[in-house]
């Protein structure tokens, strides 16, 4: 035989009554997890037109100590990272950026080297128009949240000035 089961509007008024509160919760939940969840991903690929160009390496910061190297730069264009050493290029990677928060995030994806295929999470902010300061994370680690060379999560920190076109 088949029964049917009718809900009164009162026995459905109740229901509700206990399963609002529930609802409730769940969405609020869901709208505070969401921007947590998205927060350490990059929003889009592509660099701002601040960060285009040619730098060149001014300082170097490895666990609170100041590092001198041979000549270096690099070169922010279209959505890649190239890095040269004495103009030879030694790392180059795919760029994705996101300034939504201060700092900005900066995401490399190594194409070249030992570290090809790895991500290095990055933080970066520019000082001035020509002065550029990035926290390079450990590779697959951790994103940064500070510009300090001794924070665990932070590998190097880097500063760099755009070159001029006269240097280029």
């Amino acid at each position: 035989k088949f029964v049917s089961h009718s809900f009164s509007q009162s026995n459905w008024r109740r229901s509700m009554q206990r399963l609002h509160p529930h609802l409730l919760v769940c969405l609020v939940l869901i709208s505070i997890a969401t921007p947590i969840i998205e927060a350490d991903e990059p929003s889009h690929k592509g660099l701002p037109s601040t960060l285009t160009g040619r730098w060149v390496l001014v300082s170097t910061e490895i666990d609170g100590e100041v590092y001198r190297y041979d000549p270096r730069s690099a070169v922010f264009e279209d959505n890649e990272y190239r890095w040269y050493c004495n103009d030879k290029l030694s790392k180059r990677a795919i760029v994705t950026v996101d300034g939504r928060q201060e700092p900005s995030f900066l995401d490399l994806q190594h194409q070249i080297g030992p570290s090809k295929g790895m991500v290095q999470r990055c933080i970066y902010s520019l000082k001035d128009v020509d002065t550029l300061m990035i926290a390079y994370g450990v590779m697959e680690g951790a994103r940064p949240t500070r510009f300090d060379s001794k924070d665990p999560r932070c590998s190097t920190l880097t500063t760099w000035r755009r070159m001029s076109e006269s240097q280029e």
